[in-house]
């Protein structure tokens, strides 16, 4: 059965036992698209007159992110004790980025980013700051860097040449000052691109892939977890009401290792 999240039963995940880490946004340190290599979100919103029928026509084509990833046979991801959600949450972006674009799956290592960011500490932050590293220095593979090590021994001539074959060269920065958020999620979601979404409430950062309809006007975000397979279906759950509007949502939009 899918694990679904709404204003009535937050409170019970706020108490998991699973690691987390998504540290709020200082807004005046970091404006939105203040990042030297992010946009602010400038694609026309999707109407939500025209959601019902885009939603329906994903489903009969089985063409939404999740779809992708389920079809390719991607697990989710797993931050296992790391503090590292908002880092594990652009990851699994990227990687459906990837899936969409039809190339081989690789597994990439949120510690790679993560870890240096924050001088090798197990400390939490915000997905845009994971974006800007993976910018400027790109992300390995856990072939040559083991997903959750924290440890500088990782950081050598091999691991440097990996990351640079996987690099993001563009994102968007969304503007979660007031309730519309939600219909520039949808949108992104829509038209099949990931979304880092944080969630103050929570201190968890999540990777929203698909919309869902719930009838009566009324819809919720697919996301997809990093807690592993065990979580939801396969990671997957859904959003409901106001606990589906981000804090903070940034979009990987190009991404060289979809091509490499």
């Amino acid at each position: 059965m899918m694990l679904i999240i709404n204003d009535d039963n937050w409170e019970s995940q706020i108490t998991s036992e699973h690691s987390r880490g998504y540290e709020q946004r200082d807004r005046q340190s970091w404006p939105v698209a203040s990042s030297p290599h992010a946009k602010a979100f400038d694609i026309p919103v999707i109407p939500r007159s025209e959601w019902d029928e885009r939603i329906d026509e994903m489903d009969r084509t089985k063409s939404s992110l999740r779809h992708i990833l389920e079809r390719h046979r991607i697990n989710s991801l797993d931050q296992n004790s790391t503090n590292f959600c908002w880092t594990f949450g652009v990851l699994t972006g990227l990687t459906a980025i990837r899936a969409a674009n039809n190339q081989p799956h690789i597994e990439f290592s949120g510690a790679s980013v993560a870890a240096p960011i924050k001088n090798y500490r197990n400390v939490g932050g915000w997905g845009g700051e994971a974006l800007e590293y993976i910018v400027e220095n790109g992300v390995c593979s856990t072939e040559y860097w083991p997903t959750t090590a924290i440890s500088r021994s990782y950081d050598n001539e091999e691991s440097q040449a990996n990351r640079r074959l996987h690099k993001i060269t563009e994102w968007y920065d969304i503007d979660c000052s007031d309730d519309s958020v939600f219909d520039v999620v949808m949108t992104c979601v829509l038209l099949r691109l990931p979304v880092a979404v944080g969630y103050d409430w929570w201190r968890h950062e999540v990777c929203a892939l698909y919309p869902v309809k719930r009838g009566g006007g009324k819809y919720a975000l697919g996301c997809r977890n990093s807690w592993g397979n065990d979580y939801g279906e396969q990671g997957f759950f859904e959003l409901e009401g106001r606990k589906a509007i981000p804090s903070d949502a940034v979009v990987p939009v190009v991404f060289t290792g979809a091509i490499a």
